[in-house]
């Protein structure tokens, strides 16, 4: 029957029994254990970490590229970005048309006055007045008016509808677009993939959590019923931006413009790209976005 240990050191290994013998091994085992290099296992424990920080850069890249999304940063509130315009933001219920959306709906359907007018008239507060102080806070710059009142700049969800309404003259692009061909044709085909994407992204961006549900069509799912979307307020939201709005056209309303090529025509200058600050073109289905009224 062994002895219960006797000393500190085998009191912390009780499976060391008490001996002359063991003794030794025990007081070999200490030596070796004072002889232990350290900066040598803080030099691999620096590897093993700088191996872990490269895995996990490496596995957050290849997510991100995978979920075709831009590579971001995570926050934990959206009011750690400045927006404009938050005193005009007020949500209701709304419930979406599911099927019966040509009921009276001026915004689809073959082009007609109506159709145009309903479009033009929902963009038509499109570019609007950022004060100096708004434009500093989002840590942004842009064109300047001369009035000194600020810059000129436009809401995104503006964009979004804009980039619907071009696709949807895509759809109709022998009514609204019949005379594009060649590069032209091409130019604005990347225009419409451009906005395309930007639908897509915003879609993955909010990911709206409002349920479709679905009812059988023969042996088919089809959607029968939808939740209620909660959704800012437009008719608000847009008297805001009405109050502010700009003629984003009106060449004499922005400091520093550079004068037109020499070389310019004058129908090349009708037909210049809205984002160029210059006059809407004179042909049918090329009255830029919230150009004209």
């Amino acid at each position: 029957m062994f002895d219960k240990p006797s000393s500190s050191e085998d009191a912390r290994e009780p499976f060391l029994a008490p001996g002359s013998h063991h003794q030794d091994d025990w007081e070999r085992m200490s030596v070796r254990r004072r002889r232990i290099n350290y900066p040598a296992i803080a030099t691999h424990c620096t590897i093993a970490l700088v191996y872990l920080l490269t895995l996990t850069i490496t596995g957050t890249s290849w997510f991100n590229r995978s979920s075709s999304m831009p590579a971001c940063t995570n926050v934990d509130s959206a009011a750690e970005i400045y927006y404009p315009a938050e005193e005009a933001v007020e949500h209701q219920l709304v419930d979406f048309p599911l099927r019966d959306f040509y009921h009276d709906n001026p915004f689809v359907g073959d082009p007609r006055p109506e159709h145009d007018e309903a479009w033009r008239n929902l963009l038509w507060n499109m570019n609007v007045r950022f004060t100096e102080d708004e434009m500093q806070k989002m840590n942004l710059t842009s064109l300047k008016l001369k009035d000194g009142s600020g810059y000129v700049g436009s809401f995104m969800a503006y964009h979004d509808i804009h980039c619907v309404h071009w696709i949807r003259k895509w759809m109709h692009r022998e009514h609204y677009w019949p005379y594009l061909e060649g590069d032209a044709l091409r130019e604005r085909k990347v225009h419409i993939e451009h906005c395309l994407d930007r639908l897509r992204l915003n879609a993955m961006c909010h990911a709206e959590r409002a349920v479709s549900t679905y009812e059988w069509m023969g042996a088919f799912p089809r959607p029968t019923v939808e939740q209620q979307h909660k959704c800012v307020n437009w008719e608000k939201f847009d008297a805001w931006n009405a109050e502010r709005r700009v003629d984003l056209f009106d060449a004499d309303a922005f400091e520093g413009r550079p004068p037109l090529s020499p070389m310019c025509t004058q129908e090349e200058e009708a037909n210049l790209d809205v984002r160029l600050g210059t006059k809407p073109g004179s042909l049918p289905g090329d009255d830029m976005d919230g150009a004209h009224k």
